[in-house]
């Protein structure tokens, strides 16, 4: 597994099935692919398959989620 930092958090309302939602949605992957997800005030972490991380940031990186844009990079 690899983490990955997110660009939101819990103060616009974000939790973890809006997290692994949006990473499923964008990536159309399964949802074993998705592992621990840490939502924290102004970002989060979320672990994902390393052999999956790259295309994961790619997908979100053009994404929004919480009415932002969305930033993800790794931990």
């Amino acid at each position: 597994m690899t983490r990955l930092w997110l660009g939101v958090g819990s103060e616009v309302s974000v939790g973890a099935g809006d997290i692994k939602g949006c990473i499923l949605g964008e990536t159309g992957l399964p949802t074993e692919t998705v592992g621990n997800i840490d939502v924290r005030e102004r970002h989060s972490f979320v672990e994902v398959n390393a052999s999956e991380a790259a295309g994961i940031i790619a997908k979100l990186n053009r994404a929004n989620l919480g009415g932002r844009k969305l930033k993800a990079k790794v931990a």
